[in-house]
């Protein structure tokens, strides 16, 4: 029989409880109540002896466990506190070891050469173009006035410069005629050329340069046009004809071998 204060299990016929000695009465059969457990709380007191079964009761290894971590918690608890107390740098991750080196000691990249450049393939254009020939002494001789003749518009005529020399003034022009006066003073040249068909249209030309050519001789004639030019002649009569500045004053023959390698027509 259950005494009501303790809880201790008397025997049936004890009218008064072993444990606590409190009167023990016969209650009126009744469905049985459940056990309360063990470690049930009653006035503040505890059932040592209900809590020394319970434990009596558990398994073995449960304990072992029980015991294992409460002797390893301290240890642990070291471990944390020596690690939260260690230097600023113990702390950074083992992964970015590399980046926190010293200059001296961390390795720069290993440069990859690139692909090779291969000289571009010429066009079927520049394979057929054949190598630039050299200049033959002729060529170097006259390489001036190949370059001025390349510069001549053959649209202008003696008319057109007779008519309106200013407007034309600073082009090229090349014609050939037949010297009706020279003169040559050091190194300079004035003279009168005459073209058309009976020499009758003149030319007013100067040169910075001297030549072997004589009155009556035909001569090719390179300059750039300079306006129109004023003289006095010894009848005393003024006249006004295109001026020249000669670039140069070669033989006809010359003259068609240089047009030629201009290519003027």
């Amino acid at each position: 029989m259950d005494c009501l204060q303790c809880h201790y299990n008397n025997p049936e016929a004890a009218r008064f409880c072993n444990q606590c000695a409190a009167p023990l009465s016969v209650a009126a059969p009744t469905t049985p109540e459940a056990a309360p457990p063990t470690n049930y709380y009653t006035e503040g007191m505890i059932d040592h002896k209900s809590l020394a079964q319970w434990w009596a009761k558990r398994d073995g290894g449960q304990k072992v466990v029980i015991v294992a971590f409460a002797l390893l918690a301290p240890i642990l608890l070291i471990i944390a506190l020596q690690s939260s107390s260690s230097s600023p740098d113990s702390s950074k991750d083992s992964g970015m070891a590399a980046f926190y080196q010293p200059d001296e000691k961390r390795q720069e990249p290993i440069a990859r050469p690139g692909p090779l450049k291969t000289a571009p393939t010429p066009s079927a254009a520049e394979e057929k173009m054949p190598a630039a020939k050299p200049l033959t002494e002729f060529e170097s001789r006259h390489q001036e006035t190949i370059a001025a003749l390349r510069e001549v518009n053959p649209q202008i005529t003696y008319a057109h410069i007779k008519k309106n020399a200013d407007r034309y003034s600073g082009q090229n022009w090349a014609f050939t005629g037949k010297v009706l006066e020279i003169q040559e003073s050091g190194n300079y040249t004035i003279a009168r050329i005459g073209i058309g068909a009976y020499g009758m249209d003149a030319i007013w030309i100067e040169a910075p340069f001297t030549t072997d050519f004589i009155e009556q001789k035909k001569v090719f004639v390179v300059g750039e046009i300079r306006g129109m030019k004023s003289y006095t002649s010894q009848a005393g009569w003024e006249i006004t004809i295109p001026e020249i500045r000669a670039i140069a004053i070669t033989t006809p023959a010359e003259g068609n071998k240089i047009k030629s390698l201009a290519k003027m027509r």
